[in-house]
Order: structure tokens, then C-alpha cells, then sequence
């Protein structure tokens, strides 16, 4: 997970055309992996900054659901 996360950065920020682009802001299948391993009871010990805050304004973020809400529930 981590190294599909520092990959996804690398790659988005490699120049400024693609560090703008909307495409590159959600880091979608290592969240819908980590959404799995969450439901799964799997600790998958990674933390990122787009982990932590990115979902934190989800719907379900208040009710606990989902790690930072980004799971759906």
C-alpha cells in the first residue's frame, strides 16, 4: 500500500500539467484496497495525508464509518 501510494505521488506531481490535473487527486484503487482490508478486519499500517484528510468531510465521516469516512458503509 505504501508503495502504491508513493508511486501515485511521483507519478501526479512528476510535472506541473499533471500535478493540476483533477484525474490524479484520488488515489483510487489503493482506497477501494484499503476499503476491503478495512471491512475485512485486515490493519493494513499505512498512513498518508490524503488517507487521513482527503475523506474527512464524507457524509459518513461523523458516524465513524470507514476509516476517515472514505469507505462506504
Amino acid at each position: 500500500m505504501g508503495q502504491a501510494l508513493r508511486l501515485h505521488s511521483a507519478y501526479w506531481a512528476a510535472d506541473e500539467d499533471r500535478a493540476q490535473d483533477p484525474a490524479g487527486h484520488t488515489v483510487l484503487a489503493p482506497l477501494a484496497t484499503a476499503c476491503f482490508a478495512y471491512y475485512g478486519g485486515i490493519p493494513i499500517g499505512v498512513e498518508s495525508h490524503s488517507s487521513r484528510n482527503a475523506y474527512s468531510n464524507a457524509p459518513d465521516a461523523a458516524e465513524g464509518n470507514g476509516p476517515g469516512g472514505s469507505c462506504p458503509g
